[in-house]
């Protein structure tokens, strides 16, 4: 039971950091492509393989 509960915790703590990784290496992209304001993340997981696609927008006024 206490290694289940070890398990838990690891998986999730590793879960956890890959995703702050990966969501700090597109913020860090975007910012370089001056798109701040203007992305989209989407984060799947399946059996501990995450998935992370993300879209960077660039938008200008026109008028």
């Amino acid at each position: 039971m206490e290694i289940d509960k070890y398990y838990k915790k690891t998986k999730k703590s590793s879960l956890k950091n890959e995703i702050e990784r990966y969501i700090d290496e597109i913020v860090d992209t975007a910012e370089k492509m001056n798109s701040l304001d203007y992305f989209n993340i989407e984060i799947s997981n399946h059996e501990g393989k995450l998935n992370v696609e993300y879209k960077l927008k660039n938008r200008k006024k026109v008028y």
